[in-house]
């Protein structure tokens, strides 16, 4: 051997310090018990995140009765000549003509003072005077599992997760699938033009839902969560039709007033990307995750605020 040259690696050493097929077969079974492990974490951490802020929402509207005595209208619509001045117009002086949605009510309540000070009452959410305010991203209207958070109307107006459910469809009654209830008793607690009193929810606070979670529109989503190609509008935070009242659907999201309640389509219905159900809000300030499959009969017993009905 020439005294300058060094001896060769053996190949047999190259081989030793390579992975196996075996060896690479668990590293792979390894990582993917990981992710199995990590992915309900992190769902898990993201209902957690979504149920507190639909509970700070709970709270904006205590404090808001506490102050005025009253809750906020679900929305603000315009009225007639002879109904006008509404109560909504002598309490916080707005021109009749002026339509807002219920966030607008309680921006001041969530520490979003400086955003209530660039939304005008005197005009209606989407005129020009608002369209920086209504444009503004709202962490506390997004769920963290629903996809594209920063979603915006064809008028760039930020849009919501959550949202008020102002009344249970007599059409249910008819059909048979909710209790033989008429007229007011079928109404919830925010509604349209309306400012009810904590007093006059008769069927309880705990028993009455608030707002619930309506997630991912303006696009829509079946029951597997499937992006459909029709879209719907009345989804920003500001929007006063952003309200919606229950209908029910069939699982493929085609057809409206049948039995599924959750998680079956979001065209103005109750639905979330949670894969247990959707969370409601309470009117004590306590929010409750609807399971999937729940009667819709118990979920209409839950929206009404003087039905009578045994929620439970």
């Amino acid at each position: 051997m020439h005294p300058n040259r060094l001896p060769r690696r053996t190949s047999a050493r190259r081989h030793d310090a390579a992975f196996t097929l075996v060896e690479l077969l668990v590293v792979i079974a390894i990582i993917g018990v990981l992710v199995a492990l990590l992915l309900p974490a992190r769902e898990a951490a993201r209902r957690s995140s979504c149920s507190n802020n639909m509970r700070q929402w709970g709270l904006a509207f205590q404090n808001f009765h506490d102050t005025y005595g009253c809750l906020p209208p679900g929305k603000l619509g315009t009225v007639s000549a002879a109904a006008y001045p509404n109560a909504i117009h002598l309490k916080f002086n707005i021109p009749n003509g002026s339509e807002h949605g219920w966030v607008a009510f309680l921006l001041p309540f969530v520490e979003q003072g400086n955003l209530r000070d660039k939304y005008s009452l005197n005009v209606s959410w989407n005129d020009a005077a608002n369209r920086e305010a209504i444009q503004t991203q709202l962490k506390l209207q997004a769920c963290p599992s629903t996809p594209n958070n920063k979603r915006t109307t064809t008028n760039k107006a930020a849009c919501g997760d959550y949202a008020t459910v102002s009344a249970v469809q007599p059409e249910l009654v008819t059909a048979g699938l909710v209790d033989s209830l008429k007229g007011d008793m079928l109404n919830g607690a925010l509604r349209t033009n309306q400012l009810y009193r904590f007093a006059d929810i008769t069927d309880g606070l705990s028993n009455t839902t608030w707002i619930a979670e309506d997630s991912g529109r303006p696009q829509n989503y079946d029951t597997t969560q499937k992006l459909q190609t029709s879209a719907s509008s009345s989804s920003a935070w500001a929007d006063p039709d952003s309200s919606y009242t229950l209908h029910g659907y069939t699982p493929d999201c085609v057809t409206l007033v049948d039995k599924c309640a959750i998680n079956c389509c979001n065209k103005d219905e109750i639905y979330a990307f949670h894969p247990g159900g959707a969370h409601a809000l309470m009117g004590d300030a306590s929010v409750r995750l609807l399971a999937k499959g729940t009667d819709i009969r118990l979920v209409a017993r839950l929206i009404t605020m003087a039905g009578g009905e045994v929620s439970d």
